[in-house]
């Protein structure tokens, strides 16, 4: 579904917490977190992700049940 709305000429992949926690993102220019409670996300990759962001990199965060206020995010990194 994020492809059809993005259209074809973006990659979209999964990026493994290994690739996020070592900066090793070559080549990615955005993240996105699809309903994804912070609970989910270890300590370690939240700081990562608030690193990356502030160096430059982008970051969708869509809402749904999980996410946002119901998904823990006022008390995380």
């Amino acid at each position: 579904m994020l492809q059809e709305l993005l259209g074809t000429g973006l990659e979209i992949r999964p990026v493994v917490e290994a690739e996020l926690v070592s900066g090793r993102m070559h080549g990615v220019d955005v993240i996105v977190l699809a309903d994804t409670p912070a609970a989910e996300l270890p300590d370690g990759v939240q700081r990562a992700l608030r690193s990356w962001v502030e160096a430059g990199g982008g970051l969708l965060v869509s809402g749904g049940r999980n996410a946002v206020v119901p998904g823990g995010y006022s008390h995380s990194q």
